[in-house]
């Protein structure tokens, strides 16, 4: 009987999980398959090269900016060569539309020390009608380092030639200067934002009501406060109620979802806290109890 309980449990979820499990605006926020990202695509030729699996771009689960995954981009840049990758939309229907004040925004991680602004690729938009002007990232990355998160926000005006009257395909990345080395960057939350929007400070703790624990699968169930600077719902797990790692983002039409633990028969805590559109965490909320069975 609990057998099926759990079964009716899972198919129940999975539908919504799939339709809510990101934004419109949001062209990669995490891959569900580890290995290799779907929707992307690698090319390159003459000396230049790009790290990929069947030509897809690689998916890191070690470092990332949102939990639990961020796209790894390692290339080389020759002088007699090229190469882009692209990083499609996820959604085969009604592709983003978005707005002329929006902007692009994205977080990389630039892993390689020896790596200049100038090393980095040029971006560019994809839309149905084919590739949108390319754009260098030096003068929108006003702060530039290495190992560490760094967030890139571009005018959508930027772009000469895009046309908001037609959908998003997707964005991508290309050779821009030339260099012996190799080079290596994380890329994650890449999505559209508008140009203004909430950031009253999330000063109220979250809200954790419950977390259920159904085989190797734990449900948990928040509240929200009526609040428009609460952009995500961010998931924090521990073995010993003292160090949490997070696990995944939620977004906020969610109002519960179901964690995959390592193991059945342990114990497992939780703690949430919100994200608002900087991606600042709000306090967390109180600790959760679930052991599996």
């Amino acid at each position: 009987m609990q057998r099926i309980i759990y079964i009716l449990i899972v198919l129940l979820y999975l539908p919504h999980h799939s339709a809510a499990d990101t934004y419109p605006e949001v062209i990669f926020d995490n891959s569900l398959v580890v290995g290799s990202y779907a929707k992307s695509s690698v090319t390159y030729s003459g000396g230049s090269w790009v790290e990929n699996v069947n030509n897809k771009l690689l998916v890191s689960d070690t470092l990332f900016f949102t939990p639990g995954n961020a796209l790894s981009l390692k290339y080389l840049s020759a002088k007699e060569g090229s190469w882009a990758a692209t990083v499609n939309y996820s959604r085969q229907k009604n592709h983003y539309r978005f707005n002329t004040n929006e902007q692009l925004s994205f977080f990389i991680y630039i892993n390689t020390k020896d790596t200049k602004i100038e090393d980095l690729p040029k971006i560019f938009i994809i839309q149905r009608n084919g590739l949108v002007d390319t754009l260098a990232l030096d003068k929108f990355i006003p702060s530039y380092a290495t190992k560490r998160w760094l967030q890139v926000k571009i005018p959508c005006k930027e772009f000469l030639g895009i046309d908001n009257e037609i959908g998003i395909s997707g964005v991508g990345f290309v050779q821009h200067e030339a260099s012996p080395k190799e080079h290596h960057l994380f890329i994650d939350q890449i999505e559209f934002l508008p140009s203004k929007y909430a950031e009253v400070k999330l000063n109220t703790p979250a809200i954790l009501t419950e977390a259920i624990p159904y085989d190797k699968m734990v449900q948990l169930k928040w509240q929200l406060p009526l609040s428009p600077s609460i952009r995500y719902v961010k998931l924090y797990r521990s073995k010993d109620g003292k160090n949490f790692e997070p696990v995944g983002i939620r977004p906020v039409p969610m109002q519960s979802c179901l964690d995959v633990v390592p193991k059945a028969g342990d114990k497992y805590y939780y703690k949430i806290v919100w994200l608002d559109y900087n991606y600042k965490e709000s306090p967390p909320s109180a600790v959760k109890v679930a052991e599996t069975k």
